[in-house]
């Protein structure tokens, strides 16, 4: 994996990981058209998304290998106030084809598509609610797949939150080698699916005496929308001790890793 350059003049260990901030966030591409590049709608929101980013010392994209997440990516960070901007780069943990190798063999994914295609022939002013439909149903009916595979060419949901997770692990470890004081974007483009695995297994929220988890948590949220963004904020204090937060829709959220 990539790792961002540190300044080869900070050679002391105490110059590193203290009061650091990396945010991830963790994004769904915008909205898209026809053609399934970024629509207007989507190139908007994009920037939309970007001017409500606080300037850092740093902005750097990971994206999925799909152009429509790339354009969102880019969109976000050349809008973005911060003004060291780094160039972005596909990764394989946020790409579309963890879910299917082979979309053409993937009987869930052919099913999901067959019935998004139908929705083009509705009157444009009813399309958006029949699209919301349908991608709640199709991210619920995965993830209830739990462990186990749709069909031979789709991967479970777990499977998907697995690799997510090592990505996380990875990301956390990264304010060690930052330099003090510093504060860096890292936006992480990817899709729907992705987000929902997440959601399901890797956040919980505590409620009163119990924990809110799993199915239950994601039947609150009912679907992963366009621009979702599950950001993790990781930070070291002065002594280079380390939190992690989680915010979703403007919620706290707990991460449980463990799973």
């Amino acid at each position: 994996m990539e790792k961002l350059k540190i300044p080869e003049q900070f050679e002391s260990k105490e110059k590193f990981g203290r009061n650091v901030e990396l945010s991830l966030h963790f994004i769904r591409h915008g909205e898209k058209n026809e053609t399934g590049k970024l629509s207007r709608e989507g190139l908007l929101h994009s920037k939309i998304f970007a001017e409500k980013l606080t300037e850092k010392d740093a902005i750097k994209g990971y994206t999925s290998v799909h152009p429509r997440v790339q354009e969102t990516v880019e969109t976000i960070i050349q809008s973005a106030k911060t003004k060291n901007k780094k160039h972005i780069r596909a990764k394989t943990e946020l790409s579309h084809t963890i879910l299917a190798k082979d979309f053409s063999k993937s009987e869930f994914f052919k099913k999901f598509d067959e019935e998004l295609k139908q929705i083009q022939s509705l009157p444009k002013h009813k399309q958006k609610e029949a699209l919301e439909r349908i991608e709640e149903k199709y991210q619920k009916e995965w993830l209830l797949y739990g462990k186990d595979k749709p069909d031979k060419y789709t991967a479970s949901p777990l499977e998907v939150a697995q690799r997510i997770a090592q990505l996380i692990n990875f990301y956390i470890k990264m304010p060690n080698k930052l330099k003090n004081n510093s504060k860096v974007d890292l936006i992480m483009g990817t899709h729907e699916f992705m987000i929902a695995a997440m959601i399901k297994y890797l956040l919980k929220k505590k409620e009163k005496d119990r924990w809110i988890e799993g199915d239950e948590l994601f039947s609150r949220i009912k679907r992963v929308d366009y621009l979702d963004d599950v950001n993790l904020i990781i930070a070291t204090d002065n002594q280079g001790q380390k939190s992690v937060k989680v915010l979703f829709r403007g919620e706290e959220y707990d991460l449980r890793l463990e799973k």
